[in-house]
């Protein structure tokens, strides 16, 4: 973990974060970073400076990382939760089993793909997906975290048969749903293990 950063921050900074989950979130809308799902060029900002569905879905990223990644305490972690039950849009969807097949509780949002899928980066070839994280009711612990396609990404390709050597069209109007349908994994990570360590990562 040495020398390692999340979202600009140090260990020694993420063990200091806010356990209260108002404070948490107040202190993570300082972080600055490329944001957008989409965007022409690179731009750094705070999350401050994003508004609505933007803003909720960089919140949670950081959110998701502090739960399954990051090395904080455990009262971080359970801040973090807190915080993300207060976004608009989280649902608590029941229970499910998780990739590996161990049970957990589900609490969703939908959001905005950061998933390049179509072959141009306008906003109606990256689709939507209900992002779910997957928590051991028993101790709090992530699980997973997986995508689930609410909207497949669209787009039209207007080919003449045969190469004669001329541009070839990409326009998102009419071409079929690709990659994904409705409900399918789009992807998932597990965590099998969250502990405190004295070892140097290898």
């Amino acid at each position: 973990m040495a020398g390692r950063q999340f979202f600009g921050m140090t260990p020694r900074q993420l063990a200091a974060l806010p356990t209260h989950p108002e404070q948490l979130k107040n202190t993570l809308l300082d972080l600055k970073g490329n944001w957008e799902a989409y965007a022409p060029k690179v731009t750094r900002q705070p999350i401050r400076a994003l508004e609505g569905e933007k803003r909720i879905r960089a919140l949670s990223d950081v959110a998701g990382t502090l739960l399954a990644e990051a090395p904080v305490p455990p009262a971080v972690r359970s801040a973090a939760f807190r915080m993300l039950a207060t976004l608009p849009g989280v649902k608590v969807e029941g229970r499910t089993t998780d990739p590996l097949g161990r049970t957990g509780v589900v609490i969703s949002l939908p959001l905005e793909t950061t998933i390049p899928l179509g072959l141009s980066t306008a906003p109606r070839q990256l689709g939507t997906y209900r992002r779910q994280w997957i928590i051991n009711p028993g101790n709090g612990t992530l699980l997973a975290m997986r995508d689930l396609v609410a909207t497949p990404p669209q787009g039209t390709r207007d080919l003449p048969p045969g190469d004669d050597g001329e541009p070839r069209r990409l326009t998102p109007e009419t071409q079929p749903d690709r990659f994904h349908k409705p409900g399918e994994l789009a992807e998932y990570a597990t965590y099998e293990v969250a502990e405190w360590t004295d070892e140097t990562p290898s």
